[in-house]
């Protein structure tokens, strides 16, 4: 078993913009992804790539 973290969410390129138009697409994924794991440890100690 590996040290406790909050969480790492990381962002595909190919999926997300990271130009400066592309912002607010990346935010709205994140949004969504809070919004369908509210608890306040839903993404302890996991990874997810958007």
């Amino acid at each position: 078993m590996g040290i406790a973290h909050y969480g790492i969410v990381l962002v595909s390129g190919r999926s997300h913009s990271l130009r400066r138009a592309g912002v607010g697409d990346l935010v709205a994924a994140l949004e969504k992804l809070l919004a369908d794991l509210p608890a306040e440890d839903a993404l302890r100690d996991l990874e997810l790539l958007l």
